[in-house]
């Protein structure tokens, strides 16, 4: 691996990322206000984008707090590839407030604790005037320390429950809700079938709380719940709970993280159950659609933001996003809410006429919510901003209409693994009479 430089851009990270599973971040170059070095927290460290184009001065610093080790590892290095395309895009426009932005990324290790212990970096060190990322558990657990900070959090792919009613102040999201996402995996679980049982890793208020929906939902749409079987990710061996969800059905909605599920989808394999899996988005990933040499297709049904990729918006972040990682997007890993959401964080500055915690927070539904002039980047919103024109920034994940809890409605996708990747089969929206 060659060495990692002083001021190493968010594209060459990415290209590393790419290379190198589970990469923690080098040492890179900061300024005097706390920047990276080699005694700090090797797993936060400031780096800057690309290009900053005709911006000058002090950098405007927005903090990306994801998992780039642990379960959502191969989340993460999208998400940073994702992040940059948009900092790229901010700076080419003269950055913030004719500032340079700066991103300064940190590794939550893909639980409470590592985003709980990266914060005081990010938020007294580096100075961040906001965060991105963060995966549920954590977007919670910062509920109270970003309020008190006065820095808002963009929790891109936060589905908890907890934020349909504690989101809006400080914590906003940029995609639908859990009670979303659960209500949808029942719509595409009643597609398939009218009998299912449910398999639940407890101790994660996501996967308790999203089988509680898929369950309430299943059965208002008609559907036969014959059992619900709780185990501890950390088991050594899901025998026995394997025997009893496929008991009376082969029908399963599994709610765990990747790595239990991984070893769920050993055994379930070894012992031959067949049937089908019905998957929350948290093990939508590389490792499942690949698992077995296919041993998953048309065995895995699962759900995803579906984008609308016929607008300019998408096109355009989708090239500079393949020209990344030489993929493309997918509606199986939610990049377009990364790229959007620090848009939005931009825009809400310029909005403010101040880079201040508070002041973004202040505007964040001003630049996104209609009434306003349509606009669909970042360059196209300063521009109307500018001119004294209220905006409504529609970007490559749609629609951003924050209620007043901060969320936002979604359209979904059906996802299913096909030649090692996840495929889109439909679209829908949530059928709101299952709704708990």
């Amino acid at each position: 691996m060659p060495a990692v430089r002083s001021g190493m851009s968010l594209r060459l990270l990415s290209a590393l990322l790419v290379v190198i599973a589970g990469l923690v971040f080098a040492a890179c170059g900061g300024d005097d206000d706390g920047g990276s070095d080699a005694e700090g927290d090797s797993a936060s460290k400031s780096i800057t984008t690309a290009d900053a184009g005709k911006a000058s001065g002090k950098a405007v610093k927005i903090g990306l707090l994801t998992g780039l080790t642990g379960d959502y590892a191969p989340w993460g290095e999208k998400y940073v590839a994702a992040t940059q395309v948009a900092a790229d895009e901010i700076n080419e426009a003269g950055g913030i407030l004719g500032r340079p932005l700066e991103i300064v990324v940190a590794d939550s290790e893909s639980n409470l604790e590592g985003a709980v212990a990266r914060w005081p970096r990010l938020a007294e060190v580096e100075k961040v005037v906001a965060v991105q990322g963060v995966e549920s558990d954590g977007g919670v657990a910062l509920l109270e320390s970003a309020a008190e900070a006065q820095i808002p959090i963009i929790c891109s792919v936060c589905g908890t429950p907890t934020l349909d009613e504690r989101g809006g102040d400080y914590v906003w999201r940029m995609i639908g809700g859990d009670n979303q996402i659960g209500v949808a995996l029942a719509q595409i679980a009643l597609e398939h079938t009218k009998e299912a049982s449910i398999m639940t890793e407890q101790g994660l208020e996501t996967t308790e709380g999203i089988s509680d929906i898929f369950e309430s939902a299943f059965e208002k749409g008609g559907g036969d719940l014959k059992q619900r079987v709780n185990f501890g990710g950390d088991a050594g061996t899901f025998q026995a709970e394997l025997e009893q969800a496929f008991g009376d059905t082969d029908q399963v909605f599994l709610a765990s993280g990747l790595e239990p599920a991984l070893r769920i989808f050993n055994e379930w394999q070894r012992r031959n159950y067949g049937g089908t899996f019905f998957a929350p988005p948290d093990w939508i990933s590389p490792e499942v659609a690949k698992f077995g040499d296919g041993a998953l297709e048309g065995k895995v049904f699962g759900v995803g933001q579906a984008f609308p990729e016929d607008s300019p918006a998408y096109k355009r972040f989708a090239a500079a996003y393949e020209a990344i990682l030489n993929e493309s997007p997918s509606s199986a890993f939610n990049e377009p809410p990364l790229y959007d959401g620090l848009i939005v964080l931009a825009l809400a500055a310029e909005a403010a006429g101040k880079a201040e915690g508070k002041a973004i927070r202040d505007h964040l539904a001003e630049v996104a919510n209609p009434p306003g002039k349509v606009v669909q980047s970042y360059a196209d919103g300063i521009k109307e901003l500018r001119a004294g024109n209220d905006i409504e920034y529609q970007g490559a994940s749609g629609t951003i209409d924050f209620d007043e809890h901060g969320s936002v409605a979604a359209l979904y996708a059906e996802v299913t693994p096909e030649d090692g990747d996840w495929k889109v089969t439909r679209t829908f929206e949530v059928d709101t009479s299952l709704q708990p």
